[in-house]
């Protein structure tokens, strides 16, 4: 039932514990009763332990209901007749109906006189602002001549007429004394009945509220205990069998919000979101997607949602509250009707009692409109915070379910989803490096870069050792690119060979272009000045930007100190930064070598060292379907394996040169030491070259066709 709200005090508190805090009534002088609601029209009696003949406190009603006499009760249906007319004051007081002809009293208890002549108060127990159960006590008479009337009383007991057995109300005076010796004693025990004090009353008002507020924090626990069970039971079927298709997910939202319906005891339920098939799309409307009690066939797009006559949404808690109320004013301008809408339908959703606004990032928006409740019960602020609660766990449950089913629908399409997802990444990023690539003649555009740079290295004196070209070979990538990276690497190997000034000689710039059966190789070695760690780090620094700050006077002194003669000039050149990019994006890798020879017979503080600019590209892999297929032979059986297939020969055999080894010097091939710089790696400090065999190139296995192939 919502608004939750307990129907008897014992839903929140043990009846045990009620039990022994009754107890405190001894303190007031006066026994003390609880009467709760058991049912729709009757109510029962809690009492503290039973207590003893011997309690001092209403000595008369204590040995009038529990007192023995001979071994037996003293008076036989005393009990039952005290707990009857208590359970009338519960009724008069508790009743709706009945308790608008009393008027309590200044400390909210009502006066009422009991069978037997006593007067009582009745205090009710109120629990989130409804009475759930009445205190009772009293025990007290009014003046002297109250005592004479229930001497009166008592000396009729078990002496009614016929008429009076027969008479309405009867049944509570058909009590039997069980000797004449237990009348006279409760006739002695009517003198110290006390007289009625308006201190009493104020006591048993304070122990009621004291009852109302310690039940109240058992009541905030068992209400947010419930409230939490039905959230976590709609959260639960996401984690379920996922629907198959949409009609199923909307089969299961209704069964979510049919039970829903019957817990919260609402007129209706409407759920209004976006359908899976409109997810990616921003200007999709939500509709009505599934309901309970209004017999509508959700099926069919019926029933649209307006977002942007909603209320904006606003923070949580009581604001959240506040906006799903005016929400329902604004109804009859959000909802809109279809050639499908069925008539009265709209008229129904616009009378609800709270619509609840989900929103989900910028466009995913879903709705949960309440009808009214059955209980009489007014809502307040914490209970609508619950509907707008409810709302957000089925939208956020619905919108659950609707990804999976759109994500499966995607990967039924494909024969696995891990593969969908790679294909479509291998594909995008395939597609933004390989764009503006071509096949074409490594061989023959080196040539066209080594014409353009003759002109220079004539100028400078500098003769180009080409012998160390393979004829052709095939590559695949953006040849104006490439081409950038070879005419850059010849001018950087130009302008670092040193030039005698007196004779105008210099060692001969050796390039080289060679091949695996992967990879290919282009190089430039060059005789000149030592190139230290600072300067190959340089070599690939970023340029500075547009704008940036300058060094100080103090750091390029230290920067002049440290650098051999001829670093200031080479260190204005621009950085290998656009050629690094160029060679990532295909695949490669840029080595800078420079290897310590001797000092400059000119200059002894100078070094001169070999340095070497290396390039490591990857070379296509022909497809499989390009592949020529192998022969079978004539005389092979059915079942016998087949030879492996041997690769293509070409005219000429494209192996990679060796170069003649000198006994006085160390291998002309580059090296590969610890300091190495590729493409694809994080530039760090290049320590000391050392001088190593370098390891030949592995082959990689095949891969799809791409920059250069696989690497």
């Amino acid at each position: 039932m919502w608004p939750y709200r307990p129907e008897r005090l014992t839903d929140v508190v043990a009846r045990d514990d009620l039990r022994w805090l009754l107890q405190l009534g001894d303190a007031l002088g006066s026994a003390v009763s609880l009467v709760e609601k058991a049912s729709a029209e009757s109510f029962e009696s809690i009492d503290p332990p039973r207590p003893s003949d011997e309690r001092r406190a209403d000595p008369f009603c204590t040995y009038f209901r529990h007192g023995k006499a001979a071994g037996k009760l003293a008076f036989d249906g005393a009990d039952e007749a005290c707990t009857q007319c208590e359970q009338r004051f519960a009724r008069r007081v508790l009743s709706p109906a009945f308790a608008q002809a009393l008027t309590p009293g200044e400390t909210g208890a009502y006066h009422l006189r009991c069978h037997m002549g006593l007067t009582d108060w009745l205090v009710p127990v109120s629990v989130g602002g409804k009475p759930v159960a009445g205190l009772i006590a009293g025990r007290r008479v009014e003046s002297d001549d109250d005592r004479q009337r229930i001497r009166k009383i008592v000396g009729k007991l078990g002496k009614l007429t016929r008429a009076e057995a027969e008479s309405a109300g009867a049944q509570e005076r058909l009590i039997t004394p069980a000797d004449e010796k237990a009348r006279d004693r409760l006739l002695q025990e009517i003198a110290s009945i006390p007289l009625r004090s308006e201190e009493l009353e104020r006591k048993l008002a304070e122990l009621a509220r004291l009852l109302g507020r310690f039940a109240a924090r058992h009541f905030e626990g068992a209400r947010r205990a419930w409230e939490d069970g039905l959230v976590e039971r709609i959260d639960s079927r996401r984690h379920a069998d996922v629907p198959e298709s949409f009609a199923d997910l909307r089969r299961d939202v209704t069964e979510v919000l049919d039970a829903l319906r019957a817990e919260l005891e609402v007129e209706f339920i409407a759920f209004f979101a976006v359908t899976p098939k409109e997810l990616d799309d921003r200007e999709a409307r939500a509709s009505l997607v599934a309901e309970s009690g209004l017999g509508a066939n959700t099926s069919k797009r019926i029933l649209e949602l307006d977002w942007s006559k909603l209320p904006p949404a606003t923070g949580g808690g009581a604001a959240e509250a506040g906006r799903g109320q005016a929400a329902v004013s604004a109804a009859a301008r959000t909802l809109l009707e279809t050639r499908d809408s069925p008539p009265g339908l709209k008229d129904a959703l616009t009378r609800c009692l709270f619509l609840a606004p989900v929103e989900f990032g910028g466009h995913l928006h879903a709705a949960l409109a309440f009808g009214r409740a059955l209980s009489p019960t007014e809502p307040e602020t914490v209970d609508y915070q619950f509907l707008a609660r409810l709302g957000r766990a089925v939208a956020r449950n619905y919108y659950a379910l609707a990804a999976e089913i759109e994500r499966r629908w995607l990967a039924s399409h494909l024969e696995r989803e891990g593969t969908a997802r790679k294909e479509a990444e291998a594909a995008r990023r395939q597609l933004e490096r390989t764009e503006g690539f071509t096949f074409f003649d490594a061989r023959k555009l080196l040539n066209q870069c080594l014409e353009r740079a003759e002109a220079k290295a004539r100028e400078r004196g500098v003769e180009v050792d080409t012998r160390e070209l393979i004829e052709r070979v095939t590559f695949r990538g953006d040849r104006q690119q490439i081409a950038e990276v070879f005419r850059r690497l010849l001018d950087e190997g130009i302008e670092r060979t040193l030039v005698d000034p007196e004779s105008k000689k210099s060692s001969p710039l050796r390039v080289f272009l060679k091949r695996s059966r992967t990879r290919l190789f282009f190089g430039v070695e060059a005789i000149g000045d030592l190139l230290g760690p600072a300067e190959r780090r340089d070599l690939f620094a970023r340029e500075p930007a547009a704008g940036g700050s300058r060094p100080d006077a103090a750091s390029e002194a230290r920067a002049d100190a440290s650098s051999p003669p001829g670093a200031e000039e080479r260190s204005r050149r621009p950085s290998l930064g656009a050629e690094l990019a160029v060679l990532r994006r295909h695949e490669g890798r840029l080595r800078v070598d420079s290897e310590r020879l001797h000092r400059w017979e000119r200059d002894r503080n100078r070094w001169i060292g070999k340095t070497t600019f290396f390039v490591d590209l990857p070379l296509p892999v022909r497809p499989e379907a390009e592949r020529p297929a192998a022969k079978a032979h004539p005389a092979e059986r059915p079942g016998r394996l087949e030879k492996p297939e041997k690769p293509e020969r070409s005219e000429k055999p494209e192996r990679p040169e060796r170069p003649a080894r000198r006994p006085d010097k160390q291998p002309e091939r580059p090296e590969e030491p610890p300091g190495e710089v590729t493409a694809g790696a994080p530039l760090e400090a290049v320590p000391e070259p050392v001088a190593t065999e370098p390891q030949p190139a592995e082959a990689a296995p095949p891969g799809p066709a791409g920059p250069g192939g696989a690497g």
